[in-house]
């Protein structure tokens, strides 16, 4: 049964260079630990953007989770999704059509988890399979 370490809080902050793609991410999970992040927020305090895209894998390998599409400067979006993110995977937020010098800032927080039992191989909590039932309706 893993056993809960300490909670985790990842704030991100950076000024944009205007690369078309921006990256803010969490560190990769180590050895040994799985954390479950279950908030997330992220937003760009100075202008409009084209897009920002939540993802958890690695930048080269991410699996997007969730988009915004056009989102407005000034305003906090957030997700309180619960992921669970296994050794070497990190979480990030991809801002997409930044200007530079935008203010971009995320923050991701959740639990640390220590030991083996880490669930399936998806990273979230391992599913009980029930035996299969007999119909009894059938010959």
């Amino acid at each position: 049964m893993p056993e809960l370490v300490s909670s985790f809080f990842a704030p991100r902050r950076l000024s944009s260079d205007g690369s078309t793609d921006v990256f803010l991410k969490t560190d990769r999970v180590p050895r040994g630990e799985v954390w479950v992040i279950n908030h997330v927020s992220f937003e760009d305090e100075t202008t409009a953007y084209t897009q920002a895209r939540l993802f958890r894998g690695t930048e080269q390998r991410p699996q997007w989770l969730s988009e915004e599409l056009n989102p407005l400067a000034g305003v906090l979006y957030w997700d309180s999704e619960e992921y669970w993110l296994i050794e070497g995977e990190e979480m990030g937020v991809r801002f997409n059509g930044t200007t530079a010098a935008d203010i971009l800032t995320a923050t991701f927080s959740g639990k640390r988890l220590l030991g083996q039992d880490h669930g399936s191989s998806h990273g979230g909590p391992a599913m009980r399979e029930d035996p299969p039932v007999e119909d009894p309706n059938r010959a």
